[in-house]
């Protein structure tokens, strides 16, 4: 039997950072700072990992880290978030 888990897909962080690129290229203004990327790259959402703004891994393949939808909509809605507040 397959669990829930092993039917969700798993991304590395490059390919969660280019999905919330494409999440967030649809009615999304940017940050109010100019001091921030955009969109966060890499660096970025280990950092966010940091500061338990959205969830470790669930789980390595080797050393590769691996993130599912749930840290792609917490990234987005973080960050949208902060576009609405910064308003």
């Amino acid at each position: 039997m397959v669990s829930d888990r092993e039917r969700e897909e798993l991304w590395t962080l490059d390919e969660l950072t280019a999905r919330v690129a494409l999440a967030l290229s649809v009615d999304y203004d940017g940050q109010p700072s100019g001091r921030v990327r955009e969109v966060p790259d890499a660096r970025v959402v280990r950092y966010y990992t940091t500061l338990g703004l959205v969830d470790r891994p669930v789980a390595y393949d080797g050393r590769i880290a691996l993130y599912t939808k749930r840290h792609l909509l917490q990234i987005v809605h973080r960050l949208r978030t902060l576009g609405v507040e910064g308003s």
